[in-house]
Formats: C-alpha cells, structure tokens, sequence
C-alpha cells in the first residue's frame, strides 16, 4: 500500500456500555480537509482585510467630502464678502462721479473702470469652480479698485488744485464798513482834478482791524507817496492785493499770511480826507474792480 493509500481508523468508545464506533479517514481525505481549511482561512483573512480597507476608504472619503462640504461653505461666504465689495465700489465709484459733476471737475473726462463685472453662478458649482470663479471675480475687482483710486487721487489733486486756487482769491472784505469811493474815473477829493480810482475806499473807524483776504506773502510794508502806510500782499497767480493809508502795519515783507490774518489797521496816513482803507486788487499787474472778488458791500 502506498503513501496516498494510508488510512488513519478513529475509534468512538463511549464511557457508559454501548456500541464502539470506529471511522476510516483515508489520507486523501485529511490533505482534502485541510487545503479546504487553508483555502477557507486565506478567504476569511482576505475578506477581513478588504472589509479593514474599505472602511479606511469610507473614512477618508467622508473626510474628503466633509473638506470639500468646507472649502465650498468657505467659497460661498468669500462669494458674499466679494459681492458686498463690489456693491461697495460701484457706490464709491457713483460717488466720485457725483462729486464730479457737483463741482464740475472735468464732467465729461471721468474714466469709466471696468464696467460691470460679471456676477456669480448657481449654488450647484463645485468647490473647484466657485474657487476659479472667485478668483476671476477678484482680479475684477483688484481692477475695478484700481481704477477707482485712480480717479480719486485725480479728483483730489483738482480739488486741492482749486482750493489752492479760491484760497488765493480776495473774496473776504478786508475791513467791515462803507464804500466811500468806487473803482473807476471820479474827481481826486484833494485836488478836484478826474483821475483814475484804481480801488475801493472802505470808510471805517480809525484803529479798525484791517484783515488779508487771501492767503498770500507780504511784498511791502511801508510808507508809499500819497498813500501813506501800505502793505501788499502777492498771492498766486499773478494776484496782489493793495492796502493804504493805514495807522499801523502788523507784518513784514516776506511773511506769509492767511485768510483773516490781521495784516494792519485803519488810518488816514497820506493824501487822504479821513479814516478810510483804500484797498486795490491787480491781476497781472494791471488793477481790476475788487468788487469782482468780493461781491456785495460787508456792511453799509
């Protein structure tokens, strides 16, 4: 008999009286039983990995959808705080345009931005393309600001350009009292004869506060032949302002003045009958009427 032909023979005695049982296992059998056990352990021990490995997958797919349910949630809110930007800077940018035309800077000149810029998608984006989208969106915006801080810095250097200008204008009456002579052509009040008048004589009592007009720096102050104590004042722009027959001057050559600066006070030094200001206004050298300037009498 050979190898494959053994045979184990188990015998079953039972403890009380009974029938002994004997069982024949041929070897075949055994080696049968034991590559089914074998086939049956690789199978359990595949299956309790695959079970291990797919619950590792499940786990990290849940992270992954949880990261991604985030960066979406994220995207969204950035979606909001872009879209109230935006309404922010289309306000600014009406706003500016409005000052524009307010204070008739350059009106027809305003630089348009962007334009509109282009507003979301549905909700239904993925995370992907909500990012892609926001990004678009906020270089239209990096641009759209841009644009509008340009065109703030252009109004605010033309309104500083004009505030410079109107502070450099004689528009404040430099003494409160009467117009006792006007500009033009009268008869000279100590000899008679018709001359040029090439100011305003402002009557007011004697020590009155004469103030500047404008901002400017002083050119002269002194003594001037038939006009007594004068101050001149230079402001921009080929403007310069006159005072005469004053009691007292309160500043020097080269100082510079402000609006409402007290420069002198009234008198009646010089060719002059009483207590008045005589106050001229020259553009480019040449005298102009200084009611062009002030407008309507302080005071009567």
């Amino acid at each position: 008999m050979g190898p494959r032909d053994r045979s184990f023979t188990v015998i079953v005695a039972p403890n009380s009286p009974g029938r002994v049982r004997q069982f024949r296992i041929s070897m075949r059998r055994i080696y049968g039983v034991i590559f089914v056990a074998i086939i049956l352990s690789l199978l359990t021990c595949y299956g309790v990995f695959t079970y291990f490995h797919l619950v590792a997958k499940m786990m990290d797919f849940e992270g992954i959808l949880a990261r991604h349910n985030a960066l979406k949630e994220q995207n969204l809110q950035y979606r909001d705080k872009t879209r109230q930007l935006d309404d922010k800077l289309s306000q600014i940018e009406m706003i500016t345009r409005n000052i524009s035309r307010l204070t008739g800077i350059a009106p027809d000149t305003v630089r348009s931005t962007t334009g509109g810029i282009g507003g979301f998608s549905a909700d239904t984006q993925s995370a992907k393309d909500l990012a892609a989208e926001n990004l678009s969106h906020l270089n239209g915006l990096i641009q759209k600001s841009g644009g509008i801080q340009q065109e703030v810095v252009r109004l605010k250097d033309i309104a500083l350009e004009q505030n410079l200008y109107l502070s450099s204008l004689p528009t404040t009456w430099p003494v409160l009292g009467y117009i006792s002579s006007e500009f033009g052509h009268r008869p000279d009040p100590v000899s008679g004869q018709r001359e040029m008048h090439e100011g305003l004589d402002i009557s007011a009592p004697l020590g009155t506060k004469v103030i500047a007009p404008a901002d400017g720096a002083v050119l002269f102050a002194g003594a001037q032949r038939g006009y007594g104590y004068v101050v001149i004042i230079a402001h921009k722009y080929g403007i310069a302002t006159r005072y005469a027959h004053l009691s007292a001057m309160s500043v020097r050559v080269g100082q510079r003045v402000r609006k409402n600066d007290i420069i002198g006070y009234v008198g009646s030094t010089g060719k002059a009958t009483g207590p008045h200001l005589h106050f001229e206004v020259h553009m480019e050298n040449r005298p102009v009427n200084p009611l062009r300037f002030l407008g309507q009498p302080a005071a009567s």
